[in-house]
């Protein structure tokens, strides 16, 4: 169909008080999730995100060739929480209901995409649109334009 090809945002779902009761520590369910992918030679072509910056740390850990993305509620102190990481990662994905084009400018002056969640109306993923993110996170994809 002369489209651009799949891209999966994957998002790894774990907190330190679920450790070794819902989910794996981190090493192991970083190392379980990228057996999954590797195989599949996609990497290039998802985006692993989640809230635990644990697992975010142990996949770059793994293969640092990875896109990676560090889900936020707020998208207040960038540039602290990219550091407290370790290393920039691919993309940043703020809630939009905390969201300015200046936080969006200063992500892409960081290095790193926007991508926002969740965002279910069209007001607001224009507005979205209008800050200049990379893409969108919604329950509802709508119909093009």
């Amino acid at each position: 169909n002369h489209l651009p090809p799949v891209v999966w945002f994957i998002e790894v779902k774990s907190r330190k008080i679920g450790d070794n009761k819902f989910h794996p520590l981190p090493r192991k369910f970083a190392k379980l999730v990228y057996d999954v992918i590797k195989p599949f030679n996609i990497s290039d072509r998802v985006i692993i995100k989640s809230f635990d910056a644990r697992e975010i740390k142990e996949l770059h850990r793994i293969d640092p060739s990875l896109k990676l993305g560090l889900l936020v509620i707020r998208s207040k102190n960038v540039k602290r929480k990219i550091k407290a990481l370790g290393f920039t990662p691919y993309a940043f994905n703020p809630n939009y209901k905390f969201l300015s084009k200046k936080t969006v400018n200063e992500i892409h002056t960081l290095g790193m995409k926007t991508y926002v969640w969740t965002v279910n109306s069209k007001k607001e993923i224009a507005r979205m649109e209008s800050y200049g993110v990379d893409g969108i996170i919604t329950d509802y994809p709508f119909k093009p334009r």
